[in-house]
């Protein structure tokens, strides 16, 4: 597979996922806090909370696809180990642990105000368990490609 058709490819998925995370913070999650308010009345005041906090996790999210987005680009040519490539990694990762790091806080004052339904409370523990694992694996990334890159410097400083 060339370069440039594996990069459209992942910039397409890097779409599917925006507008993925765009129908889930704009229209589901509405709908979802509008069902825990007709359930469970008592945490209505809960409805424009819940929406604000999931755009809040929702818009580091989109950053970090725009950063998966430059990284793809650079597929066609041959700069895909560099340390631009190295510092969007790692501005991934630490927007990945500053989401998980709002899911932990999110879930832990819900626990304390025994407010949490049970579906949110899987909801919050797959998202710090994906948020660990996008840190984990970025983190990872951002030294490997760093590593080219340097390597790559030298190599072409010797040369």
């Amino acid at each position: 597979m060339k370069r440039t058709l594996c990069g459209r490819i992942l910039q397409a998925g890097v779409i599917g996922t925006a507008l993925a995370v765009l129908v889930i913070a704009g229209r589901f999650l509405p709908m979802y806090m509008r069902h825990i308010a007709d359930v469970r009345p008592e945490l209505s005041g809960w409805y424009g909370w819940g929406i604000l906090l999931g755009w809040v996790l929702a818009l580091p999210v989109l950053y970090a696809l725009v950063q998966l987005w430059r990284i793809f680009a650079t597929l066609a040519g041959k700069e895909v180990f560099s340390l631009t490539n190295a510092g969007r990694f790692a501005r991934i990762w630490k927007l990945a642990a500053l989401d998980t790091g709002l899911v932990a806080i999110i879930g832990l004052a819900l626990l304390v105000s025994q407010t949490m339904p049970p579906f949110l409370m899987i909801t919050v523990s797959m998202l710090l368990f994906l948020g660990t694992l996008c840190c984990a694996v970025c983190f990872a990334l951002s030294g490997l490609v760093r590593s080219a890159a340097l390597m790559r410097e030298e190599n072409d400083m010797t040369v």
